[in-house]
């Protein structure tokens, strides 16, 4: 299976993850406590960076492709929960390893007052603000608050009313992010021997999600 394939790869990777700790903090206080050449040092650091590029590529290839698995399995979720209206059958996302969460959400592009002044003023005015006394000076020194304008633009438009004025239909877009976490009682990943605060804090973030 793919998915043992890939649990094996995260152990590899585990594994040398805390075996690149041990190294690097060898490496770190070889050259505090002067035990390295300028040489030395000089070809460590351009292999580090040449390393750090390339942990760099492979991060985000890998990024990219959860992302984009996590939106086929998105389209696929929503598609079957469509067939499945009237059934009262509700499909949930879980693996052998971990539960996935969909966030189908509609995201929209907002106008911008540089690339399209006159929706962003109907949007401002569909907003609150006065039509006898928007100007340019007016729109300025207003600090609107995208984020909830979005969820509230795209609230609408998921629930079958008419969009924001300023705001093109064509412009929303389902988000599509599948959110994960382990799964209560299901298969478990090793953990990696973490050795540094800040990669523990942020394993302890995770495990908190």
């Amino acid at each position: 299976m793919l998915v043992d394939a890939i649990a094996s790869l995260y152990e590899e990777v585990a594994k040398r993850h805390s075996a690149t700790f041990e190294l690097i903090t060898t490496v770190r206080d070889s050259a505090q406590q002067n035990k390295l050449t300028n040489g030395e040092m000089t070809d460590i650091v351009y292999i580090l960076r040449k390393t750090a590029e390339l942990v760099d590529d492979m991060r985000a290839y890998l990024d990219g492709t959860g992302a984009h698995i996590g939106r086929i399995t998105c389209v696929k979720w929503a598609s079957e929960q469509v067939a499945a209206l009237g059934t009262g059958v509700i499909k949930e996302l879980e693996g052998e390893y971990a539960r996935g969460m969909p966030d189908n959400s509609l995201s929209v592009k907002l106008p911008k007052k540089e690339q399209d002044p006159e929706g962003y003023k109907k949007l401002l005015i569909a907003l609150g603000v006065d039509p006898a006394r928007y100007d340019e000076d007016t729109a300025d020194g207003l600090r609107p608050h995208w984020p909830s304008i979005t969820a509230i633009a795209g609230d609408r438009v998921a629930r079958g009313l008419q969009s924001l004025p300023g705001i093109d239909i064509t412009n929303f877009i389902p988000r599509n992010i599948l959110k994960t976490r382990a799964k209560k009682n299901g298969k478990a990943l090793p953990l990696a021997i973490v050795q540094t605060p800040d990669a523990q804090a942020r394993v302890e973030k995770a495990e908190r999600f």
